[in-house]
C-alpha cells in the first residue's frame, strides 16, 4: 500500500530491501517512511552486509543514519562468530555492531559473555564496556573493560582482571593475554593463588608464559604458604614460578634478592632462593641465615631437607657456624 500524499509504503509478504551493493534486508513485513527514510520490518527479519547476517524478529532502518536496530532479541553470524543479545543496532556505513545485554558470543575455539560490546567487523575487533567473561578449554579470563582481537586472539582487559584455570588464578588491575603464545602480563595489584599448594603471591607486576610453564611476579613481592597449623610468609625482589604444562602442578619456586622468610618456628634470609618440590628441598644461597629453636645457622650455602611440612634436616657448607645461647 502506498499513500502518495505522505510518501508511506506497507509492503507484504517476501519483503526485500536493496540498501547498496552488499546491503541486503528481508523480512514479511515492512512499513516504510518515505519523507524520513525510515523503515520498520517485521517477522523473520533479516539483514545482509557482505559476510554479516542479522537476523532478528522486528527491526528499524534508518537510511539516512545508516543504522539498523532490534530492541528485542538479535543475531549476528559472521563467518565461524556467532554473536546474540537483547538490544543492538549496526551502523553499515563503518561495519559496526553494538550489543547490549545478555550478549553471548560464541566462536570454534571460545565464548564470549558480556553486559555491553561493540564488534568492529572490518578490523575484527570486540570491545567491552561492562562485566565481560571470555571462556576457552584452559582457562576463563574476566575483566570490565577492554577489547579482544580475535584474529590474533590478543585481550586486554582493565578495571580489575583475572585469567584462572581449575589450580591456579591470576588477578590484576589490568591484563594483557595472548591466547595463542598463552603469554599474560598483569599491572598494579597483582594476586597469584594457587589451589593445589595452598599459596598466595602479590605484587605488582607480573608475567606468565603458559605454553612453557613459567610465570614471575616482582615489585613489593609478598607470598603466603597456608599450612595446617601455620602460615609461612616470604617476601624478596622476584619470584619466578615453574609448572607443569598439562596438570598445572608448581614444580621450582627460585627467590632472587633480599629474600626474606618467616614461621612461627623458623625464620631465615638469603639472597637467592631454590625449591625443588620433587626432592622436597630448599636451597638457599649468598649469605644464607637461618634462625630456629633459639640458634643462628649460616654457611655459605644452606639445604634444607622438608618432611610433612616441617625441617627434617639441614645441610650447611663450606664455613658452617652455629651458635646458640648456653643455659
Amino acid at each position: 500500500y502506498y499513500n502518495e500524499k505522505n510518501k508511506c509504503f506497507d509492503g507484504f509478504g517476501n519483503v526485500h530491501i536493496n540498501v547498496n551493493d552488499s546491503i541486503d534486508i528481508y523480512s514479511k513485513l515492512l512499513k516504510y517512511n518515505g519523507e524520513t527514510k525510515f523503515a520498520e520490518l517485521f517477522h523473520d527479519v533479516i539483514l545482509k552486509d557482505d559476510s554479516t547476517v542479522l537476523q532478528t524478529q522486528y527491526m528499524t532502518y534508518d537510511r539516512i543514519g545508516h543504522l539498523a536496530t532490534y530492541p528485542n532479541n538479535g543475531t549476528i553470524t559472521r563467518n565461524d562468530k556467532k554473536l546474540i543479545s537483547k538490544k543492538g543496532y549496526y551502523r553499515d556505513d563503518i561495519k559496526v555492531v553494538y550489543f547490549r545485554k545478555d550478549v553471548v558470543g560464541t566462536m570454534p575455539d571460545y565464548k564470549i559473555v558480556s553486559d555491553t560490546l561493540v564488534y568492529d567487523t572490518d578490523n575484527e575487533m570486540m570491545y567491552f564496556y561492562g562485566p565481560t567473561n571470555i571462556y576457552n578449554k584452559e582457562n576463563t579470563l574476566t575483566g570490565n573493560y577492554g577489547w579482544y582481537d580475535t584474529e590474533k586472539e590478543l585481550a586486554y582487559l582493565d578495571k580489575r582482571a583475572t585469567l584462572r584455570n581449575k589450580e591456579q588464578s591470576m588477578t590484576a588491575d589490568t591484563m594483557f593475554y595472548n591466547k595463542k603464545t598463552g603469554y599474560a602480563q598483569a599491572l598494579s595489584d597483582v594476586i597469584i593463588e594457587d589451589t593445589i599448594n595452598k599459596a598466595t603471591v602479590k605484587g605488582e607486576y607480573a608475567e606468565m608464559w603458559r605454553n612453557i610453564g613459567k610465570c614471575m611476579i616482582t615489585d613489593n613481592l609478598r607470598a603466603y604458604y597456608y599450612e595446617e597449623s601455620d602460615t609461612l610468609f616470604a617476601k624478596a625482589d622476584t619470584l619466578f614460578v615453574y609448572f607443569d604444562t598439562v596438570s598445572n602442578n608448581v614444580q621450582h619456586i627460585k627467590a632472587f634478592y633480599n629474600v626474606r622468610f618467616f614461621r612461627s618456628d623458623v625464620q631465615g634470609k638469603c639472597d637467592s632462593l631454590h625449591y625443588a618440590l620433587a626432592d622436597s628441598t630448599v636451597y638457599m644461597r649468598c649469605k644464607p641465615v637461618i634462625w630456629a629453636e633459639n640458634a643462628q645457622m649460616s654457611g655459605d650455602s644452606i639445604n634444607i631437607a622438608i618432611k610433612d611440612q616441617s625441617i627434617d634436616s639441614l645441610l650447611m657448607r663450606p664455613n658452617a657456624f652455629v651458635i646458640q645461647q648456653d643455659s
